[in-house]
C-alpha cells in the first residue's frame, strides 16, 4: 500500500473534531466522541500555546489560571482520566471507570473556539455546534451571546439534536466559512 495523504496538525484536529460532531449529533458512542474530541483538543491547545493564543478554557490554561498550584496536578489528573482510560491500558487493564459524556460537549466547543481563532476559520458544522449548545442551554447563555444565536436555531431547540443537525446544517453551510464561531449570519 502505497497510497498516503499529507495531514497538518491542524487538518487532524479539524477532521477529529468533524467526526466528532457528527457522531454527536447523531447519538453515537459517547466512548469514541470523547477520544476524539480529546486528540483533537490537545492539538488544538498545544498549536494554541505555540503561537501565543488566547487560554483555552479547558483543562492545562483553566487550571494554570483557576487553580491553586498544589491542587493543579490533581485537577489535570481528572480532567484527563477519561481520556487516559480509553486509550492505555498499562497499568490498568481490569478498572471500570465512571464516566459522564455531557463532559464531551464543552470539551468539543472549547476545541471549536480555539481552531476558529487560530484559523479564522469557521466550518458549517462548527457553527451548529455552537448554535446548539446556546439553543439547548439558553437559559443560562448570557444575553449577549444569545442575541447571536439564529432565530431558527431558538425555533429548532425542541426537536433533539439529530433533527438540531438536519435543519441548521444547510444554514451553517450558506453562511460562509471564515467567520468566527457565534456568528449564525454574516
Amino acid at each position: 500500500m502505497e497510497k498516503s495523504i499529507s495531514v497538518t496538525k491542524l487538518n487532524a484536529a479539524k477532521r477529529q473534531l468533524e467526526t466528532a460532531i457528527r457522531l454527536y449529533f447523531h447519538d453515537e458512542d459517547p466512548v469514541s466522541i470523547h477520544t476524539l474530541v480529546s486528540a483533537a483538543y490537545n492539538i488544538v491547545r498545544d498549536v494554541n500555546r505555540k503561537r501565543g493564543g488566547p487560554p483555552m478554557l479547558i483543562k492545562d490554561d483553566l487550571i494554570e489560571l483557576y487553580v491553586k498550584t498544589e491542587y493543579q496536578q490533581a485537577m489535570r489528573k481528572k480532567l484527563n482520566e477519561p481520556e487516559n482510560f480509553f486509550k492505555h491500558a498499562d497499568r490498568d487493564h481490569a478498572e471500570t471507570i465512571e464516566f459522564n459524556p455531557d463532559t464531551s460537549e464543552f470539551m468539543i466547543l472549547d476545541a471549536v473556539r480555539g481552531y476558529s481563532g487560530i484559523t479564522g476559520e469557521s466550518a458549517p458544522l462548527f457553527r451548529v455546534l455552537y448554535w446548539w449548545v446556546i439553543a439547548a442551554n439558553e437559559s443560562i447563555i448570557k444575553a449577549e451571546f444569545k442575541e447571536k444565536l439564529a432565530a431558527p436555531a431558538r425555533a429548532a431547540r425542541s426537536i433533539g439534536r439529530r433533527k438540531f443537525f438536519e435543519v441548521m446544517l444547510p444554514a451553517a453551510m450558506r453562511t460562509g466559512g471564515r467567520s468566527s464561531v457565534g456568528k449564525p449570519s454574516e
